[in-house]
């Protein structure tokens, strides 16, 4: 990564570290549990909370920032 594009990324990012490859393989092993059974149909952002507050998503490719720019 470029050092000035990495470091105001991680000034975004609430968590405030890169995400991992475990970070998702801890994701599909929770989706892949029996803890996960009843869940069907849902989006989960692994992402340290970056886009947290900011995307407001109104279908199925389309999501529109938060003070109504789109994306």
């Amino acid at each position: 990564m470029i050092p000035d594009y990495q470091t105001r990324y991680m000034q975004e990012v609430p968590l405030g570290r890169m995400g991992l490859p475990s970070d998702i393989a801890r994701m599909v092993l929770f989706l892949s549990s029996d803890d996960a059974e009843w869940i069907t149909g849902q989006l989960y952002l692994v992402d340290g909370g970056l886009m947290s507050g900011r995307y407001s998503f109104q279908g199925n490719q389309d999501f529109v920032m938060l003070d109504g720019h789109r994306s």
